[in-house]
């Protein structure tokens, strides 16, 4: 096995405000990947100092609808070109799923839909993860190992939001929400940070208003969830501080992966 440590963030948008050097001290973690949700600009318009860090191949994704979506790669390692999509025509437009063979181990990083309280955004929201979960579904058939990382936008438990927006009808919070993770733990994936923290109480994002970020009042949207073949002494998984580059804060992953692919 080789120890791979992957980052995650979600960004909102790469050039639609300052701050520099808090998203480049991502890349002071020594991370062999990162993964970015939420670009929202494509790469010919993406400041240049963020095209290529030191030491960093990168793909970014195609973007139709600029400020809407975008997804990019950051890696040491050698991988194929990305996969794009997962053949929704519907859902793909949005540039929400990002897939890279990295021949050891499949990494699809992505970003889900924020949804609401009205019936087609949250319609919406419940059949992209329907279909993330018959993709998902699939790469797992292929006999190696697979890593989801990206802003899933769904607290999974009340451990996940802040005690007091316990509100089952909340955007992120239902009942028919929480199920999808549930399924994509039933595919053979495990929650890394929740298997590494099990009772903690941590947060990933909060909302601009009412000065929650300040307060730590938040809810916990992005994750890695890993097939569970890796799940073994040497997985390890946090939270980096949040800084004000973002509304999100990035998480990582420390992984032992194959040193050489499967089936």
């Amino acid at each position: 096995m080789t120890i791979c440590k992957i980052l995650s963030w979600n960004v909102n948008g790469l050039n639609r405000k300052t701050g520099n050097s808090q998203f480049l001290s991502v890349f002071s973690q020594n991370a062999d990947i990162v993964c970015l949700q939420e670009t929202k600009y494509p790469q010919s318009e993406v400041h240049a100092e963020y095209k290529s860090p030191a030491g960093y191949r990168k793909d970014f994704s195609p973007i139709v609808n600029t400020l809407e979506g975008g997804l990019a790669l950051y890696s040491k390692k050698d991988f194929e070109k990305p996969v794009y999509g997962i053949n929704a025509p519907l859902h793909d437009s949005r540039s929400r799923i990002q897939t890279v063979d990295f021949g050891n181990f499949l990494l699809v990083n992505t970003f889900f839909p924020e949804g609401d309280n009205r019936a087609v955004r949250q319609g919406y929201k419940l059949i992209f993860f329907d279909k993330v979960i018959e993709y998902l579904s699939g790469l797992q058939k292929q006999g190696r190992p697979v890593i989801l990382c990206g802003d899933l936008s769904v607290a999974h438990s009340d451990l996940d939001v802040f005690p007091a927006d316990r509100k089952s009808i909340a955007n992120g919070l239902s009942p028919e929400e929480r199920e999808k993770l549930d399924r994509i733990q039933g595919l053979g994936f495990t929650d890394a940070f929740r298997h590494c923290n099990p009772e903690a109480r941590t947060y990933t994002f909060w909302p601009s208003k009412n000065s929650l970020k300040e307060q730590d009042l938040g809810w916990r949207f992005d994750y890695f969830f890993v097939s569970n073949e890796l799940v073994n002494g040497d997985l390890k998984s946090g939270v980096l501080p949040r800084n004000d580059f973002s509304d999100h804060a990035p998480v990582w992953v420390e992984i032992g992966v194959p040193d050489s692919p499967g089936p």
